[in-house]
């Protein structure tokens, strides 16, 4: 099975680069930070190297996200909880293939929170979520400016 966080590590020979993008993990072996917007290394591994289909991932995702940091509907408790649960995986699952790790943890948070029924704590999630997929679309925005093939 493709693991794309072991992938990055030793991404492949062909590619695309974009300069000032730091690699999987530095010299001593540590990921990149999770403030990062998302890692362009983890993309790479993801779609092998492939810049168009990197560039088809982030139209796809961009969507996704934006359509996330709409707060969830009105209804019955239970149904705001499963909104939440639901709205944060999908788009934890999305933020997986950019490699973008403070959503993925942020989204994976907000899913814990809303299965526990913690309306206090989703707001407090829900007002990190407004603007961590903006810092997201920006860098994947530049990244489709900069990139090239290698």
């Amino acid at each position: 099975m493709f693991d794309p966080i072991s992938a990055a590590a030793d991404p492949p020979s062909r590619g695309f680069k974009m300069p000032g993008v730091r690699p999987a993990v530095d010299d001593g072996g540590n990921p990149p930070s999770m403030t990062d917007p998302f890692d362009p290394a983890l993309l790479n591994a993801v779609v092998g190297g492939d810049l168009l289909i990197a560039r088809e991932l982030i139209e796809d995702f961009l969507p996704s996200a934006r359509g996330c940091r709409r707060h969830p509907s009105g209804g019955s408790r239970l149904a705001l909880m499963e909104e939440v649960r639901a709205a944060s995986h999908k788009l934890k699952g999305s933020a997986s293939l950019i490699g973008a790790r403070g959503l993925i943890a942020l989204c994976a948070q907000l899913q814990i929170v809303a299965v526990r029924d913690d309306g206090r704590l989703i707001a407090t999630f829900l007002a990190q979520l407004d603007a961590c997929p903006q810092d997201v679309e920006s860098a994947l925005g530049t990244f489709l400016e900069r990139a090239a093939w290698r």
